[in-house]
């Protein structure tokens, strides 16, 4: 999450729409970071904070979509976020964590179509014309800005993803080579497992 505070020199750079939409982001991008740390740092976290960070990671996953419209960042980013909690956490906090993504994927869509929000799509014949809401960025930009973004959502799931796989392989072993001694002991034959 404080990862995305590298972006807000990039988007000032491509030109802003919206400052106040910009600030509000950023700033909900800090206090989910200082969130996510508060509950990285802590041994024993509570129901009531696991549902808090979830809910504001969603949040400014939410508040992206005025970046470069709610079907091009945002699912990555979300799906990505998703992933992690849904290795994590357990029950009733994994289905929040998936739930809450849905919402924050439906919900920017659901507020165009209710016209409560403008659009970020027009359709300008054969295709789809998208459109930033907060920021005004060139075409080129936008394209190495939305790449940059889709890389970084990719790599970061494939580390959570790997860091868990790793977290497994360890116990697995360990639990073969107690195993293993509990055969040697049980069979009546000396467990060495190193040299004296």
């Amino acid at each position: 999450m404080a990862g995305m505070m590298l972006f807000l020199p990039a988007l000032m750079l491509l030109g802003v729409r919206s400052r106040v939409g910009i600030g509000i982001f950023f700033g909900m991008v800090v206090i989910a970071a200082g969130i996510s740390s508060h509950v990285t740092n802590r041994r024993e976290r509570s129901a009531p904070l696991l549902y808090t960070n979830v809910f504001f990671d969603d949040v400014v996953f939410g508040l992206a979509a005025g970046l470069c419209g709610p079907l091009v960042l945002v699912p990555s980013m979300v799906i990505t976020n998703t992933v992690r909690f849904a290795l994590h956490l357990e029950g009733k906090l994994r289905l929040w964590a998936i739930g809450s993504a849905c919402v924050t994927v439906a919900l920017p869509v659901g507020l165009v179509v209710a016209g409560i929000s403008p659009t970020s799509y027009l359709p300008p014949g054969d295709g789809i014309l998208r459109r930033p809401l907060r920021i005004h960025p060139p075409p080129m930009a936008t394209m190495r800005l939305v790449t940059a973004s889709t890389l970084i959502a990719i790599i970061d799931g494939a580390f959570a993803v790997a860091r868990v796989r790793d977290s497994l392989t360890v116990a697995e072993r360990r639990l073969q080579m107690q195993r293993w001694q509990l055969q040697q002991l049980l069979s009546g034959q000396p467990c060495q497992t190193g040299s004296a």
